[in-house]
């Protein structure tokens, strides 16, 4: 699915409990929501990743190997990528993803 504007809309008609996508920081430490995607780039500011925890999070696009890490850290429920088999290897199912 694409990220653009008339994407996610029609996206949110058809689901309208669809997680909100973030791409700013101080937006994502202002959500109150239970399930988020986010720019994986925000997650290098502390005070941003601090927020997400206990939250379900999905993470964009994460495509090297300190990213997954940081995935696995913070529990993320899945992890959208361009690198599919490295993230597979990286990210097994022992590793809380």
């Amino acid at each position: 699915m694409s990220f653009s504007y008339l994407a996610v809309r029609r996206l949110r008609k058809i689901y309208p409990n669809t997680m909100k996508v973030m791409k700013y920081g101080l937006a994502t430490i202002l959500r109150k929501d239970n399930a988020l995607a986010v720019n994986v780039e925000l997650l290098k500011r502390k005070k941003v990743a601090d927020s997400l925890v206990g939250r379900r999070l999905f993470l964009w696009t994460a495509n090297h190997e300190d990213q997954w890490t940081l995935a696995k850290q913070l529990r993320a429920h899945g992890v959208i990528t361009d690198a599919v088999e490295k993230a597979k290897k990286a990210l097994k199912p022992s590793a809380g993803i």
